[in-house]
Order: structure tokens, then sequence, then C-alpha cells
């Protein structure tokens, strides 16, 4: 469904068409997975920007929490356990798969890191190497642009698929998880506090996307792990067909 859009920018008028399936702050976790082979695949030498990639991807970290991590944050080669950023208070700890760690190691047998800053990115340039470099050869929804509104009724135009939506990925992901056993209200409970949230409608107004926008039913409430490797083996196929 298209919608039209009347803006007054510059004392003109002016007329945006948007698309309203694509007015989501997620990106298809198919999608996902073709920004991080663009930087190469497991089978070959590890890349910093794809490992940051999958990391916030399996972590729903922010984009700058890539920055200044750490050696000592990972715990049994299975826990990445670090403080978020913002001030927020607490730490978070998140489990990840094992296809992620075994890539992870052999990024680190290279030896091109720092013990206090593995990726050695910074979020903002990773995001804007992605605009300059990478959205021209994955075309597609990576081109398109909406509108983003400001509450004084000002607009941004910004691409549809962001960095930053791997965070919503991740938060919607989990809600929908864990909202079939324990309800609506306590799974977005649950959700903020694992987002570190200081208050949960920061969670549910900004963060949790419908099921239909990462088309989740298809997925069988698996972990993000099994979800970001099922859907690239998806996209592979239907690449080869």
């Amino acid at each position: 469904m298209i919608a039209i859009a009347i803006i007054k920018k510059g004392g003109n008028m002016q007329l945006i068409e948007t698309r309203l399936e694509l007015d989501c702050r997620t990106t298809p976790f198919g999608e996902v997975m073709r920004l991080a082979n663009s930087f190469g695949r497991r089978d070959k030498k590890p890349d910093n920007k794809r490992l940051a990639i999958l990391w916030l991807a399996l972590t729903g970290a922010r984009p700058c929490e890539i920055e200044n991590r750490k050696v000592r944050e990972i715990i049994l080669n299975k826990y990445w356990v670090w403080h978020p950023r913002k001030k927020q208070s607490g730490m978070r700890k998140e489990l990840l798969p094992d296809w992620f760690w075994k890539e992870f190691n052999m990024y680190l047998e290279y030896g091109k890191y720092s013990n206090d800053d593995i990726f050695g990115l910074k979020g903002d340039s990773l995001a804007s190497y992605i605009n300059h470099h990478v959205r021209d050869k994955l075309r597609g929804r990576w081109l398109v642009k909406r509108p983003e509104f400001m509450q004084d009724g000002r607009y941004r135009l910004v691409y549809v698929y962001k960095l930053k939506s791997l965070r919503h990925n991740f938060a919607s992901t989990l809600w929908y998880n864990l909202r079939h056993q324990y309800g609506d209200e306590v799974s977005i409970s649950m959700v903020a506090k694992r987002m570190r949230h200081s208050d949960q409608r920061i969670t549910a107004r900004h963060y949790i996307e419908s099921i239909e926008a990462l088309n989740l039913n298809k997925y069988g409430h698996k972990n993000m792990g099994d979800i970001l490797k099922l859907s690239e083996n998806r996209n592979l196929l239907e690449f080869v067909v």
C-alpha cells in the first residue's frame, strides 16, 4: 500500500510517496546476512566489519557499542558481557551461537586486533561505510528511503534498512519468543529489562515492531542465532533457484 505525504519544505509543498509495509524500523533477517556476507564469508579470512555486524545482530546492541569491546568481556567462549552505552545501569549478557564463536576465534588467530578494541571500528564510521560503499552493491530496498517525522513536524529522509535497525530486530524477536509463554505485558517488561531500558514504554513504543514486519511466524520461536543461519540458507537457495 502506498501513502502520499504532503510536506512543507523551504516554503514549498512537496509530495512524498512511501510504502506502508516498509515503514518500520527493522531489516529482514535475510538482508542482514546479505549485508554481513558482503564483507566475506566464514570460510575465508574473517573481516572485522562482518563480525561487528553479526555481533550487533546477535546482541541487539547499539551501533556505538561496537567501540572498545574487550577480550575480557567474553565468558567461556559462550557469553559476551558488557556495559551498555547511554548511561544505562547494569550489564548486558548475551549467549552467542557456536557458529559465531567459530568465526570470531578465527578472527582472533590473525592477531590484528586490540584486547581493548576488538573490532577497531566506530558505529558511525561503519554506518557511513555501508552507505557509501555497500548499498549500491546490495541494491533493491537498501537504496529505498522513507520520511522520518520529528515531534515539531519536520522530517528527514532516512534509509529503510539501517544498521541501528538490528537492535529493533533483536527486541521484536525476543518479545515474540517470550509473549506466547508470559503474555504481552510481562514479555514487554522482560525485554525492557534485557535491553536495559529505563522505562518499558521506550521498549513498547520504539523497539517492538509487528510480527508481520519481520515475518516472525515462519521461524517458529527460534533464537536469533538460528534465525540468521536459517535465513541465510534460504537466501542462498532462492538465489540458486
